[in-house]
């Protein structure tokens, strides 16, 4: 599927993103999904954010645990027990997407469901930064791009947020890795890959423990909803971990 890199990779409106029919992207979702319990899968992850937007109906009646990129972010952020950047107020996590992501609203749930105070662009960011922003990497105008994100994450940190949680993985090769800008900020698609792993583990633990322990571990499945270089990046890192622990991953 390719909603994010078109119909959701541009600036649209919120009631735009919302007011589409998505019965056969659902229909589409659930599908892959029945084909990966069917093949032997333990475990099903989404490196995709917009698709998380139909998170609830894809994973309906599903038999396999199913992670959602929102709830592992927001237990990174509780875990690292951060502090507020002003004494007596709450703990404030700034949030960086497409207005899809934004409208969807499952990363404000998962969030808010943690205590945290989520804080979101305004207006005038959105419509002078974020979307300018994603219109320059479309056009392949780095440089540009790369001011303007800056730009978008100095007005998050303007207003007291603790940690940004950048949750457009296209931008994150826009900045160097050392960027003072970026260590504020949280890719949730490397929240999914620790999650992932971290999981992973727990079950080969409980693997060994069983009495099959000499028979060949169960194959991994990543449920991958577009071509895309950061996916297959997500999924090297997975592997990666997975092969180490004798796992196949497919």
């Amino acid at each position: 599927m390719t909603y994010e890199k078109s119909y959701f990779f541009s600036g649209r409106s919120k009631s735009e993103s919302l007011n589409m029919d998505t019965s056969q992207i659902v229909h589409n979702m659930r599908n892959k999904r029945n084909f990966l319990e069917k093949s032997g899968a333990c475990c099903i992850v989404m490196p995709c954010h917009i698709s998380h937007s139909w998170y609830d109906e894809a994973s309906q009646e599903c038999s396999l645990p199913y992670l959602h990129i929102a709830e592992c972010v927001a237990s990174e952020l509780k875990e690292a027990k951060l502090k507020p950047i002003e004494a007596g107020s709450p703990l404030r996590i700034g949030l960086l997407a497409t207005n899809a992501t934004l409208a969807a609203g499952f990363y404000q749930e998962k969030f808010q469901n943690q205590g945290f105070e989520v804080v979101l662009p305004d207006k005038a960011t959105m419509e002078h930064t974020v979307i300018p922003a994603i219109e320059a990497l479309n056009r392949k105008d780095m440089e540009g791009a790369c001011n303007l994100l800056r730009i978008a994450l100095q007005v998050l940190l303007v207003r007291a947020v603790s940690s940004i949680v950048l949750a457009f993985h296209d931008m994150w090769d826009l900045l160097p890795q050392d960027d003072p800008l970026l260590k504020k900020s949280i890719d949730p698609l490397d929240a999914l890959a620790r999650s992932t792993v971290k999981w992973v583990k727990s079950l080969h633990r409980k693997h060994r423990k069983t009495e099959s322990a000499q028979l060949k571990p169960p194959s991994v499945y990543l449920f991958l909803v577009r071509r895309s270089l950061n996916k297959y990046s997500f999924c090297i890192v997975i592997c990666k971990t997975l092969l180490k622990l004798g796992f196949t991953c497919k």
